[in-house]
């Protein structure tokens, strides 16, 4: 992903719908209607959002001037300053990881998602990506949610399956996860 702007102003359009402003110093690598844009807010929650018009405009320093509406998907109230919004250098691909075994809100961990792989499967044949400060998607039956990994942890059972434990920065949409949902890697 390639960072576009800080998020230093965020108001809401009666026309446009919900608009984010920022600086950029290049001239903004962004098309417009339809690109799909990353929004991290401060607590590493991340919103993947679709753009619905760009507008680029010089300012008095020797960055461009960024505003991006968003239309009516998302509102003001839910978009802090100094939230990060990136956009995606390529096209995402997704590396399957694993289903989700449960869900906890750890009172020392924080928020973690354990699941695992069976015993057919081998660390030999496992290529599992290194996850920490990299994006997963959690597909559940009617939404995909992204989150920021905070720490991972792959290990051995005694029966011959590998688990992997991840914490993820807490997120609202924590709560969503479900057993059986599945984890992809969001792969740069």
């Amino acid at each position: 992903m390639q960072k576009l702007m800080d998020v230093d102003d965020v108001f809401e359009s009666n026309e446009y719908g919900t608009i984010i402003v920022g600086n950029h110093p290049v001239p903004a690598s962004i098309n417009g209607i339809g690109d799909l844009i990353i929004l991290q807010t401060p607590d590493h929650t991340g919103l993947e959002l679709k753009v619905v018009s760009v507008q680029v405009s010089n300012s008095p320093t020797d960055k461009k001037r960024v505003g991006i509406c968003l239309g009516t998907s998302i509102t003001p109230s839910d978009i802090p300053l100094g939230s990060v919004v990136y956009i995606r250098s390529k096209p995402p691909a997704y590396k399957h990881i694993m289903r989700v075994g449960m869900a906890i809100m750890d009172t020392k961990l924080g928020s973690l998602i354990s699941g695992g792989l069976g015993p057919e499967i081998t660390l030999n044949h496992l290529k599992i990506p290194y996850l920490v400060d990299k994006y997963i998607i959690v597909r559940t039956a009617t939404e995909e949610l992204i989150f920021k990994v905070k720490k991972m942890d792959i290990s051995t059972s005694i029966w011959g399956g590998i688990n992997i434990g991840l914490i993820i920065y807490d997120s609202e949409d924590f709560t969503k996860i479900k057993p059986g949902d599945e984890v992809l890697a969001v792969m740069e």
